[in-house]
């Protein structure tokens, strides 16, 4: 009483209960800050900042926190230290993860190992439990997945810690959203069972939401890595620093733009995101042929809108006429430059597009350019190869005889003849059927004492007709080996070859090499369609697959709508 007789006990306007919770706590995750956006310290010490000033318990990266991809220990030393002097700012604890920007090569896996920490680990804080996983395994390996001795302490690990009162799993790839980890990330799960966890990972440069097995998972964005922002802030690509507050049973999820908003954790859900990205589908149709060497593309493209607002789309082929480019010759027979579609909630709607192309040119196709907006706002801008063949004509090669793998000091301009290889392949091609197109290439090599007896083995793709390489050699270093298929075909026809290699590749039927013996990359602008000849009977096709370090994998398919051809890997 203040002696007027009012009351000064002060209660709150709105009661809604006090926190009890003395192990009340939060904590911050960081984005990628690198994979592009070199020109983004900013950003990033802006995140520092704000962390610094809302003083949480810690914080943690999931990833990719110096360029990399390179060996030069000089400059490693370089970028850890210019990371140190941005980082070394926060006054909280750091934890940190492996992304594959940080440990690429055996330089950066052994400065991140003798300077940095472990690749996994585990710890507790107030009773909740953190496991801290490395999805880069297989750049010490060359398996994908968390490898065998990485899933025996996870597994482990989740075991002795069922009593945590929240668990939190952060990686940087986000594992339940890749098949190469599909099996290793459902004995997680299962091992989770049903206990509170919460999901994080990063690596994909943009926010995603999603609840599964009535858990929250977060892909979060990038905190200064590069990213193409959107002011369609439901599509997640923003900078940001994801903030969690711990708090009794409940685990409560922020998103803090840095010197931005403050947003819900669901702003950007992985529904929006995949409905975005259907807003637009392209349905080839099996092109014609002309007998004068013309291939005839057609195009459906289909427009649906499954937003809860109005989008567009404006749809364009404009570079056709860049006589600069590569796929010159291509030609939209309506004339059409491009197209705008209105597409109001739950609407649809279709146009056909008619190209032809000389089959020469077909090696190379051109960019489909969409451009798309919400309520309005511009959402996304995308170029991505016209589609030539339905999926549904392309086979996939599902097994090869493979022989490797072999030394290989090649670069992405050379490809130098292999001659401890060549005994090994005269029974499928002859004495001489692979080398005299290589030997042509006047290029230096050694005659290299023969490696240890190596053996013609199966190896199957998987079903995209990806053959992975480097799980199954168990290798990340620089090698090449020799796959090869037999096509029969019914008849002698031209089909093509549709193909995506890490890294290089060159290709040879029945003895020659295709187009001239082009060095095949895999290039993100789009697969190769490669022309093969195929004589009537049995064809022999080869595919020297080259890897310069890390990753290495080649998929060849072939188009076949109507499914008469046979392989078989008993050819000789």
């Amino acid at each position: 009483d203040d002696g007027s007789g009012n009351d000064t006990v002060g209660r709150p306007l709105l009661d809604r209960g006090w926190s009890e919770d003395g192990n009340r706590f939060s904590f911050a995750v960081i984005g990628d800050k690198t994979g592009g956006g070199q020109e983004n310290w900013p950003i990033f010490d802006t995140a520092i900042e704000e962390i610094n000033r809302l003083r949480p318990a810690f914080s943690i990266m999931v990833g990719d926190l110096i360029q990399g991809y390179h060996g030069d220990t000089v400059k490693v030393a370089e970028e850890w230290e210019e990371f140190r002097s941005h980082v070394g700012k926060l006054e909280v604890p750091f934890f940190a993860l492996p992304g594959n920007h940080d440990v690429t090569t055996p330089e950066l896996m052994e400065y991140w190992g003798r300077h940095i920490g472990p690749y996994y680990y585990s710890f507790d804080y107030l009773g909740a439990h953190f496991l801290v996983l490395n999805t880069e395994q297989e750049r010490f390996s060359g398996v994908w997945g968390f490898g065998d001795a990485q899933m025996r302490f996870a597994l482990d690990d989740i075991a002795r810690n069922a009593r945590a009162r929240h668990t939190f799993i952060l990686m940087h790839k986000p594992a339940w959203l890749n098949e190469l980890y599909t099996s290793e990330w459902a004995q997680i799960e299962a091992a989770l069972g049903d206990r509170a966890y919460t999901v994080f990972a990063g690596h994909r440069h943009n926010l995603s939401y999603e609840v599964r097995n009535g858990r929250r998972h977060f892909v979060v964005g990038p905190t200064g890595g590069g990213t193409r922002e959107s002011a369609v802030r439901e599509l997640g690509a923003f900078h940001h620093v994801t903030w969690v507050t711990v708090e009794d049973d409940s685990v409560h999820i922020a998103i803090i733009e840095p010197g931005g908003p403050i947003l819900p954790e669901d702003i950007a859900t992985a529904e929006f995101k995949q409905n975005a990205r259907h807003l637009v589908r392209f349905a080839p149709r099996v092109p014609t042929q002309s007998r004068q060497g013309t291939l005839n593309p057609t195009l459906d493209v289909h427009f649906r809108n499954l937003l809860p607002d109005t989008a567009a789309v404006t749809l364009s082929f404009s570079d056709l006429a860049d006589a600069s480019r590569e796929h010159t010759g291509w030609t939209l027979v309506d004339a059409i430059d491009s197209v705008h579609v209105l597409l109001p909630p739950l609407t649809r709607d279709s146009v056909t597009v008619h190209f032809t192309t000389p089959t020469d040119r077909l090696h190379r196709v051109p960019q489909a350019r969409v451009s798309t907006s919400y309520r309005g706002t511009p959402m996304f801008a995308l170029s991505s190869p016209v589609p030539v063949f339905p999926e549904a004509a392309i086979r996939r090669v599902e097994a090869w005889r493979v022989i490797g793998p072999f030394p290989n000091t090649d670069n992405r301009e050379q490809f130098t003849y292999t001659p401890s290889a060549e005994p090994l392949l005269r029974d499928i091609l002859g004495p001489n059927g692979m080398f005299d197109p290589e030997a042509s290439i006047e290029l230096p090599f050694a005659n290299d004492a023969e490696p240890e007896i190596a053996q013609w083995e199966v190896i199957e793709s998987n079903a995209r007709g990806n053959v992975d390489l480097g799980a199954f050699y168990r290798t990340t270093e620089r090698a090449v080996a020799y796959l090869t298929v037999g096509i029969e075909s019914p008849d002698a026809r031209k089909t093509w070859a549709v193909m995506w290699n890490d890294d290089y590749a060159r290709v040879m039927l029945n003895g020659e090499m295709v187009r001239g013996g082009r060095v095949f990359s895999g290039d993100q602008r789009g697969p190769d369609y490669i022309a093969l000849d195929l004589r009537e009977g049995m064809n022999v096709l080869v595919v020297k697959a080259v890897n310069t370090g890390n990753a290495w994998s080649t998929s060849l398919r072939i188009v076949d709508p109507d499914g008469e051809l046979t392989f078989t890997t008993e050819a000789q």
